[in-house]
C-alpha cells in the first residue's frame, strides 16, 4: 500500500515536468537518437511504467538486437 501511495504522489507532484520529459523521450525515440540522456532525466520524474508506456507508444515492444 505504501508503494502505491508513493507512486501516486510521484505522478501527482511531478505531472507537468513528467509529461515534458516523456514527450522529449518519445521525440528522441522517433528520431532514432540516443535515448540514454533522456532516460536518465526521465527517471527523476517518471515511474518505470510511464517510461515503458511512452516507449511502447512510439516503437512497440522492446526487442533486443541479435
Amino acid at each position: 500500500q505504501a508503494q502505491i501511495n508513493s507512486l501516486k504522489q510521484l505522478h501527482h507532484s511531478q505531472n507537468e515536468i513528467a509529461s515534458l520529459q516523456l514527450q522529449t523521450l518519445k521525440s528522441k525515440a522517433l528520431q532514432n537518437q540516443n535515448l540514454f540522456e533522456a532516460l536518465m532525466e526521465s527517471c527523476k520524474y517518471c515511474s518505470i511504467g510511464q517510461i515503458s508506456n511512452a516507449l511502447y507508444e512510439v516503437g512497440g515492444q522492446y526487442r533486443r538486437n541479435m
